[in-house]
């Protein structure tokens, strides 16, 4: 299959390039193989990359990001990290998350940070609203455990050695 881009639309104003090997035909619902797409896969890794190098523009790329963003505020069971006690669950809002890190993202990477982040919301956006807010999820969750997480646990050991 060519892995050409295309642009997918949800709506008429939302539309960012997905890689076809990800989506399939346009018009029918995802391949098997899709479904064990992950935030951490490759094919995911792989459409942020097409993504960072499209024309889009950096403005229209964090509009679609925070438009995503409020979608996954406004869904409370997707809102929340799948796993851990309740009080964890009910501490912590993953769209403040991915909030954050668009918000930051540039004084961290500058404008290619800014892209990265942006892109790698953008590409949770699927054909099924509840795909997309999975992927959400498992995007903020990502970003939550293997950077937020042991940036606290470094700033907590290096707080009790010096």
């Amino acid at each position: 299959m060519d892995s050409h881009n295309r642009t997918l639309s949800n709506e008429s104003t939302r539309t960012l390039p997905i890689n076809e090997e990800t989506t399939g035909d346009a018009n029918s619902s995802f391949s098997s193989d899709s479904s064990q797409i992950s935030t951490r896969s490759r094919e995911f890794i792989e459409d942020i990359e097409t993504i960072i190098q499209s024309e889009k523009p950096l403005s229209h790329l964090v509009e679609q990001a925070e438009r995503l963003i409020a979608t996954l505020a406004s869904h409370k069971t997707y809102n929340q990290l799948p796993y851990g006690d309740r009080e964890i669950k009910a501490k912590i809002k993953l769209h403040l998350i991915l909030e954050s890190m668009l918000h930051y993202a540039h004084d961290c990477g500058g404008e290619g940070g800014k892209r990265y982040t942006a892109a790698a919301i953008c590409v949770c956006c699927r054909e099924d609203g509840d795909r997309t807010l999975g992927f959400l999820q498992d995007l903020a969750g990502t970003w939550l455990s293997h950077l937020l997480f042991v940036c606290k646990w470094l700033y907590s050991v290096a707080k009790s050695v010096f």
